[in-house]
């Protein structure tokens, strides 16, 4: 599993490895399908997947991706406009009885309405962005860590 050119700083071992090479050498997938026959049940199909990972492999592994797609973010997004138009009723009629009926108040409802749902989602698309900027680094360091198997250090290979 060596694929260094580098040795260990601790021990002076040339058996390093990078975390993708020990991750992907220490995990394993696979799939199954089978028929049996039974007097009662009759024929019965099965299918299904198998995988296994060593502790090595799982200490290892690259960051999980977030799902940058957020099916929450819509329905909260949807959410907050039906609060926003129920609110909405309510503002209308405190800005007509401290106004009047003018054009001001006639502009409160809808931009209210619009309003808070736009800004929300221009909130939750920039949590969007930091989580994925976060991702980023900390897929790029993975990218670059290494780990002795002699004496379990993690290096970091700072000319990746």
């Amino acid at each position: 599993m060596n694929n260094s050119t580098f040795s260990c700083p601790r021990c002076g071992s040339d058996n390093t490895s990078s975390f993708a090479l020990i991750h992907s050498g220490g995990t394993s997938a696979g799939s199954f399908q089978g028929v049996s026959y039974g007097a009662k049940t009759g024929t019965i199909q099965t299918s299904g997947r198998t995988g296994s990972q060593s502790l090595l492999a799982q200490q290892t592994a690259p960051p999980i991706r977030p799902n940058f797609v957020n099916s929450n973010g819509v329905l909260l997004t949807v959410i907050v406009f039906v609060v926003a138009c129920v609110i909405s009723v309510f503002v209308r009629g405190f800005a007509t009885s401290v106004f009047g009926d003018n054009i001001l108040t006639s502009l409160i409802s809808p931009a209210f309405v619009f309003g808070v749902p736009i800004l929300f989602v221009i909130y939750h698309n920039k949590q969007l962005l930091q989580k994925r900027e976060l991702w980023k680094s900390e897929k790029a360091q993975w990218e670059k860590s290494w780990m002795c198997l002699k004496c379990g250090i993690v290096l970091i290979n700072k000319s990746q």
